[in-house]
């Protein structure tokens, strides 16, 4: 039964997966990533709270994470799902509090390693990330936003994903990094918080304070793969 629920919730995203151009490894797709994490949630009544160990603390990790925000003049929708190795960041840009009308959109899969507690936040671990894969997608043609954003420089046309692997042209917003990226990630009763990811360079040195939103946990359900879809 639980199977059948899950491939309802899948059928909506996965039957636009687009099969063009080069891809990464499968495990490592969006698709992949969407599909472990959903089964995960059905079969785990993960919460949020102080994890006892770094096995629990990996353990609650897993799941669907979301916050909305009014950020730079747009209402944006970030969305972590979070696997056992591998997580998936969409952040998505509208124009509209209703988030009808879109305007960009980062997607980034990134590797992690969840290291030791943090000696910092008593409900934190520290974390590595690896970048490995990101793409960059504008809804509109806006000139002006885009340099605004600083990622004028990508070449941005209505609807084309960018690969951002090879020329990093959405940092420091969208950034795609080829170190290992210093951060840490704090589970309490509020949600899930990372740290800041502007303070500083965390190809160098780790975060030393939260970033400005916390992530609560939410179910996998038919809104949030709409949300989701298109994936890159």
């Amino acid at each position: 039964m639980r199977a059948f629920f899950l491939s309802l919730f899948l059928l909506p995203v996965c039957v636009a997966c687009s099969t063009e151009g080069a891809t990464p490894s499968p495990e490592e797709t969006p698709s992949a990533l969407l599909t472990e994490v959903a089964t995960e949630s059905f079969a785990s009544g993960h919460g949020p709270g102080r994890a006892t160990d770094i096995r629990a603390f990996r353990r609650s990790l897993v799941g669907f994470w979301r916050t909305k925000n009014f950020q730079r003049g747009a209402w944006v929708d970030l969305i972590w799902v979070m696997g056992k190795e591998k997580a998936w960041h969409a952040v998505i840009a509208y124009a509209d509090e209703a988030m009808t009308i879109p305007l960009l959109r980062w997607d980034i899969v990134r590797a992690y390693r969840v290291d030791q507690r943090s000696p910092a936040f008593p409900d934190a671990y520290d974390i590595t990330w690896t970048d490995r894969t990101s793409k960059l997608t504008a809804y509109v043609n806006n000139p002006a936003l885009f340099a605004s954003l600083g990622i004028d420089d990508c070449a941005l046309q209505p609807n084309v994903p960018v690969d951002l692997a090879g020329s990093n042209c959405g940092a420091p917003l969208f950034p795609f990094r080829d170190c290992d990226l210093a951060d840490f990630a704090e589970l309490t009763s509020a949600g899930m918080t990372f740290g800041d990811p502007t303070e500083g360079d965390r190809c160098v040195s780790r975060p030393s304070r939260r970033e400005a939103w916390t992530f609560a946990r939410v179910p996998p359900s038919a809104e949030l793969f709409r949300a989701l879809d298109p994936r890159p």
